[in-house]
């Protein structure tokens, strides 16, 4: 099978050749070149020299060794490869057509950055072993797990184990998958549950916490002074009506007079400083409370650090978090004789270095070495890739193409570049300065 790759007006191809024509006049091969099946790249096909030419569109489809060329393989991205292996499959079982001439390797499956579905490509005259080729897929992803990732780890292996020992089952490829989604699934509901019954638990602590304080304020709603104020004023009243009955001779009618007049002048005193009081402690509250501003984290920090020390226990001592200044960037140094791109189509020509073997460019940042924020550049537009005998410049199937001294390149096809060279991708115009 011999690989070549063409871009024509606004789209890129990779073109499979082979010499049987044979394989033309099977019903496999109508429905791959009549249909669009779900899953697999648009093809045509050419006879060019005797030889057949299948031509696959890969216009702004990135490949998965691509994809993940800097990149590592968590439990979603794993999930969505395998899940999309298996569907192609039982397509493939639907529609009567051969498992073996679905080609497996990383360079020839695909992920459209529009939709983020992989598409893969049935190519009539390959047949090698489908079960050898998810086999040396699974090998390929294993390395490239992110170890981190408990999950994508357990489902990795395991799911290699299976291809090593009964080939590709896609029953048994979907229980992998979706038994360990089931898993997720249990773990986030018991945590959520975990969740209701700590928050059931704060608020029920909460509600007896503010029972008993409700007592305790009841309790201690009249302070000392005012209990001995309060009595004081009684033991007057009784010696001055005792005093009025005995000594004056007054009637009862006139006494209980004086008596309601002496309590009425009382009482408004009373009220008058206990208003007064109310006001002053309000204020010395609300001065504290002014005082006290984001010092309830400093205050609750130091009674941990308090109940720490009296324990035993070792508290770390958290330093406030200041800015981070960075470190000053030296202008001339290690980067002095390394390769770079200047943007030629600005005022002030931005550098980037080449830091890397491989440098991605493009506009998806978390995928990118250098990234460009121009809408017409595609997400992973092109590469530069760094040899013993220089650096190459590889177009990545980009939509609206990379140029090199005027010239388009094709998809996938490495350029040396040489210091001054002009490239461009899509609209945007860079320099390349060599060491």
């Amino acid at each position: 099978m011999e690989v070549s790759y063409k871009r024509s007006m606004s789209c890129n191809y990779i073109i499979l050749q082979g010499s049987e024509g044979e394989a033309l006049k099977t019903y496999q091969t109508r429905i791959l070149l009549e249909n669009q099946m779900p899953g697999l790249l648009p093809c045509k096909h050419q006879k060019i020299d005797g030889k057949e030419h299948f031509y696959y569109e890969i216009t702004g489809c990135q490949t998965l060794y691509h994809l993940f060329e800097n990149r590592k393989f968590s439990r979603k991205n794993l999930e969505t490869l395998f899940l999309a292996v298996v569907r192609m499959m039982e397509s493939l079982d639907q529609y009567l057509m051969s498992r073996d001439c679905l080609l497996l390797n990383p360079a020839y499956i695909y992920q459209n950055l529009d939709t983020e579905d992989y598409l893969f490509m049935w190519f009539p005259l390959g047949e090698e072993c489908a079960d050898k080729e998810f086999q040396n897929l699974t090998e390929y992803i294993l390395p490239r797990i992110d170890h981190q990732d408990e999950a994508a780890v357990t489902m990795g292996y395991s799911v290699y184990k299976e291809a090593v020992e009964i080939g590709l089952k896609t029953e048994r490829i979907k229980e992998h998958i979706y038994g360990g989604m089931q898993e997720k699934k249990e773990s986030r509901k018991e945590d959520s549950g975990d969740r209701e019954d700590t928050q059931k638990e704060w608020e029920r602590q909460k509600i007896l916490d503010n029972f008993y304080n409700d007592e305790e304020e009841a309790e201690d709603r009249f302070s000392l002074k005012e209990k001995i104020f309060a009595g004081t004023g009684l033991t007057l009243i009784l010696a001055l009506f005792f005093l009025l009955r005995n000594v004056t001779g007054i009637s009862i009618g006139k006494i209980c007079l004086v008596v309601a007049v002496f309590i009425a002048i009382l009482g408004g005193g009373a009220g008058i400083w206990y208003f007064l009081e109310s006001r002053r402690k309000e204020g010395r509250g609300w001065d504290k409370s002014y005082k006290n501003i984001g010092t309830e984290e400093d205050e609750e920090e130091g009674e941990e650090e308090t109940e720490g020390r009296e324990s035993g226990e070792f508290i770390p001592v958290v330093q406030p978090d200041y800015e981070e200044v960075g470190k000053t960037v030296v202008l001339y140094g290690e980067k002095e004789s390394m390769p770079y791109l200047r943007q030629a189509d600005t005022e002030y020509g931005r550098q980037y270095f080449l830091q890397k073997e491989v440098n991605l460019i493009g506009k998806k940042r978390e995928c990118v070495d250098i990234w460009l924020n121009i809408p017409t550049v595609s997400r992973i537009h092109a590469k530069i890739v760094r040899k013993a005998e220089g650096d190459f410049l590889v177009d990545l199937n980009s939509r609206n193409g990379t140029l090199l001294n005027g010239r388009y390149l094709n998809p996938e096809e490495e350029y040396l570049l040489e210091d001054g060279s002009t490239l461009v991708f899509a609209e945007s115009r860079f320099v390349y300065c060599g060491s």
